[in-house]
């Protein structure tokens, strides 16, 4: 799976928690977080910018979810 940001940067995985992580380390202040409090700033951020409320941003659905919202864009 292949995605583009918001921020104009590429990321891949072969599952979507290798999704995540990509998207997790392509800030260099949130690769200090652990995945699961990475999740919670990220939803966090959705809210704030986006004003759409994610109630749960588990690691399987959550690339799927940002990409529903314009977080995320498929390439492939």
């Amino acid at each position: 799976m292949r995605y583009l940001t918001t921020k104009g940067r590429i990321i891949s995985g072969d599952s979507p928690l290798e999704v995540l992580v990509a998207l997790k380390n392509t800030s260099f202040i949130d690769v200090k977080f652990g995945l699961t409090d990475y999740l919670e700033l990220l939803r966090l951020r959705v809210d704030m910018n986006y004003d759409i409320k994610l109630e749960d941003l588990g690691h399987v659905q959550a690339p799927e979810d940002l990409e529903n919202i314009g977080f995320l864009l498929r390439l492939e």
